[in-house]
């Protein structure tokens, strides 16, 4: 798990899982999320979780096994260190250390439905790094997030499937075919260590908004 914050994802992950490891290259911020944020929960009291405090992308590298599924729980990437999460060079990193029908789960910032630029970015970037990749989006168009593999043993109609039977009945599922029908005739360049525009715009928005107002 990348990323820690109320570490709510931790507490969804923990039921189904072996072992859970939350990455975190702050440590005050993992600190002020066990104190505050974790509703008690703490890895001295959770025998199956444990925190690193690292950097993501010098933890994968140097992982000597590999793992089942690297959930990034993130912000979006509007700054260049959280970007770097979202390059194909990290992508290619954790690729190399999924086990086969392992998933890389990935917060697509935004409505993938109405086609927002980040969300087609990060998601562009995923498909140019892995032959296996859902978007799944709420009914309501609100929020999304993005799964991708290498082997992932499953298709659109299992998983929503699965979704519903959890109760998910607002879901729409979009498979490889579906995002590339969907982001058609858009010329996007995957996020990568040569493509950080998106945080250079960000910067530049920012700027705009705060000297030059209209």
């Amino acid at each position: 798990m990348v990323g820690s914050g109320s570490f709510e994802a931790v507490a969804q992950a923990l039921p189904a899982a072996r072992h859970v490891t939350s990455v975190e290259i702050d440590p005050v911020v993992a600190a002020a999320g066990l104190r505050y944020l974790s509703g008690g929960r703490t890895p001295e009291h959770e025998p199956k979780w444990s925190i690193e405090i690292d950097d993501a992308k010098h933890y994968i590298a140097n992982l000597t096994g590999s793992v089942d599924v690297v959930a990034l729980d993130i912000a979006g990437p509007f700054q260049r260190q959280v970007a770097l999460l979202y390059t194909q060079e990290f992508y290619e990193l954790i690729k190399r250390h999924l086990r086969p029908g392992g998933i890389l789960s990935v917060p697509a910032n935004g409505d993938f439905q109405k086609r927002p630029e980040t969300a087609s970015l990060i998601v562009t970037t995923l498909l140019s790094t892995f032959p296996d990749v859902f978007v799944v989006t709420r009914g309501n168009g609100r929020t999304s997030f993005a799964m991708a593999g290498t082997t992932l043993g499953f298709g659109k109609a299992e998983l929503l499937k699965r979704m519903k039977a959890e109760g998910r009945e607002d879901v729409v599922v979009y498979d490889r075919q579906d995002i590339q029908r969907h982001l058609q005739g858009r010329l996007i360049r995957p996020l990568s260590l040569a493509n950080m525009d998106v945080v250079l715009k960000q910067g530049v928005d920012r700027l705009r908004r705060k000297f030059f107002k209209a």
